[in-house]
């Protein structure tokens, strides 16, 4: 079956959505500091014909004042009003002006920063990321408002006070705008189906050919002026995908029961759908979803409690004990008919088989050193595996254009000339944090008068006289025994944990890996890299006495 249609949005959106949604809720939260009003949040929730908009209301009867500041306060309000009032407050904010009151010709209005569309203004998008919508909404077209500059400062400093939070989050009905950046001081049109209460889908019966059907349930709104909301205008678009690609792509037109069946030639696999209206353009899409066609249950059985006892390992380390129930499998069964779909499960495997592989390879870490007992007898496979990982970490360091912290309780001047001389920008601020223990371990010629400390407070000296003030600077972290235990190499804003010590990389197998939240990492580093000692102070001290 084919189809064509052409989608014509009105020329006067306005008028649309005015004779679609007669009623709105304005929802807008504000900040006011420092004798300024800050927009943090507001949306539009437009309601069509056949719902009725609830009342309006305000968060007190005055602004909340928030905890740890002076003078800041918090309004919430909620405004039942026209859809042709909310739609003046929307275009209004679009111009750089935020109203406070709503539903009056005449309110107090603040200037506020520029905003962009997305999309353009009488256009809409569907499923799109609106955690602020409500579950009867089923899926609405949205409109947004982006701000082009950054929050200021005192919106954003409330999301570093949890009671702030919790009271927005309260009033929003459970949602966070801080948890979510791009709605920061953002505002949003909502606008749900203005024809249709509900879009379903289920599969129809599987006939004795191996072939089976859709059946798509469209149920129309009733409003109590006009009835029953006409289907006419309605087209929706079905596609079907395999486990390589799509493989069908039917257009039907909605009938005045909004019932349709569609029969597929085989056992379906995966539908998407899109609602299209010739006069108001795209109303919903789904993506592909699959069938639930089995279900498989298991349940377990608690069977005994075990208590373990811990001994002390130390002053400062007392014993201690816990207790735990183990639990053991007991029974496994399936409901429902398994698919038969082999070549198709076969081809799932093979893909997921190759974006695995995929995935290992781009992974953000690094397996380093010998990986059988066999290559560890062979000097070749040692120096070839020190080698790799040397070429690794250089790699990194190289390719720095900022900073680079190099963190090893163990680091000593060799470390240094090897890996800490290696940034290609001059530019690129290179800083070393090492251990008490290089400064008290016995030097090269394992002479017990020469501490390695003063080796590399030397050498770092003889390499000033030649780059100067580029030298890297080195630092001893506090404490005999090192307040870091692991290896950190910081490049730029990442930051690569290492398992051994750069002066052993190679040698036994061990770990690099790229951490995911790096910026506290980097606040840790720096606050010791506050409290420690430059290593050139220890260059004066009598080896006797280090």
């Amino acid at each position: 079956m084919t189809a064509t249609a052409e989608v014509h949005v009105a020329a006067d959106w306005k008028q649309q959505i005015i004779a679609d949604y007669p009623e709105a809720v304005v929802r807008l939260a504000t900040l006011r500091a420092a004798k300024r009003q800050h927009l943090i949040f507001g949306w539009i929730e437009l309601y069509p014909g056949d719902v009725s908009a609830p009342d309006g209301w305000t968060a007190g009867e005055r602004p909340w004042p928030v905890p740890t500041t002076v003078g800041w306060t918090c309004s919430f309000s909620a405004t039942r009003t026209s859809t042709v009032r909310a739609l003046k407050w929307y275009e209004d904010l679009l111009q750089g002006t935020l109203v406070f009151v709503v539903d009056k010709d005449a309110s107090p209005s603040e200037a506020v920063g520029s905003f962009g569309q997305e999309p353009a203004l009488g256009r809409f998008v569907v499923h799109t990321e609106s955690p602020f919508v409500f579950r009867w909404h089923d899926g609405p077209r949205v409109h947004r408002l982006v701000p082009l500059a950054p929050p200021l400062g005192p919106v954003r400093q409330l999301r570093n006070i949890p009671p702030a939070r919790e009271w927005l989050k309260r009033n929003f009905s459970g949602f966070d705008v801080f948890e979510n950046d791009e709605w920061i001081g953002a505002a949003a049109l909502v606008a749900p189906n203005p024809l249709c209460s509900s879009v379903g889908m289920v599969l129809g019966r599987e006939a004795g050919d191996g072939s089976e059907s859709v059946v798509v349930q469209i149920t129309p709104r009733r409003f109590k002026s006009s009835g029953v909301a006409s289907l006419a205008s309605l087209s929706i678009h079905l596609a079907e995908k395999h486990a390589d690609g799509w493989s069908d792509l039917r257009t039907i037109h909605v009938p005045p029961s909004g019932q349709i069946s569609v029969n597929f030639p085989e056992p379906v696999k995966e539908v998407a759908s899109a609602l299209v209206c010739q006069e108001r353009g795209l109303l919903r899409l789904l993506e592909p979803h699959s069938w639930l066609r089995q279900t498989n249950v298991s349940t377990s059985v608690g069977t005994s409690r075990m208590t373990v006892q811990v001994p002390a390992g130390g002053r400062r380390k007392p014993a201690s004990e816990y207790a735990i129930t183990r639990y053991s499998p007991a029974t496994s069964f399936a409901v429902g008919a398994v698919p038969d779909e082999v070549v198709q499960q076969n081809l799932r495997k093979r893909r997921a088989a190759r974006i695995a592989r995929v995935q290992r390879e781009k992974a953000d870490q690094r397996l380093l050193g010998l990986t059988t007992s066999k290559e560890s007898t062979n000097p070749a496979h040692i120096v070839a595996r020190r080698e790799e990982a040397k070429a690794f970490v250089v790699d990194l360091i190289s390719k720095a254009r900022k900073r680079v912290m190099i963190v090893d309780p163990f680091f000593s001047h060799r470390d240094f000339r090897e890996f800490a001389l290696r940034t290609a920008n001059t530019s690129v601020a290179v800083r070393v944090l090492t251990g008490w223990d290089v400064q008290n371990s016995e030097g090269d010629l394992g002479d017990p008068r020469i501490k390695n400390g003063h080796l590399f407070a030397a050498d770092i000296a003889g390499i000033v006289s030649q780059i100067g003030d580029q030298v890297p600077q080195v630092r001893i972290m506090p404490g005999r025994k090192a307040v870091i235990h692991d290896r950190f190499l910081v490049v730029d804003a990442d930051v690569w944990q290492f398992g051994p010590s750069f002066n052993e990389l190679g040698e036994r197998l061990g770990v690099a890996v790229k951490l995911p939240e790096p910026l506290s990492i980097r606040r840790m580093l720096s606050k010791i890299w506050c409290r420690s000692t430059p290593i050139g102070q220890f260059a004066t001290l009598r080896p006797d006495d280090a």
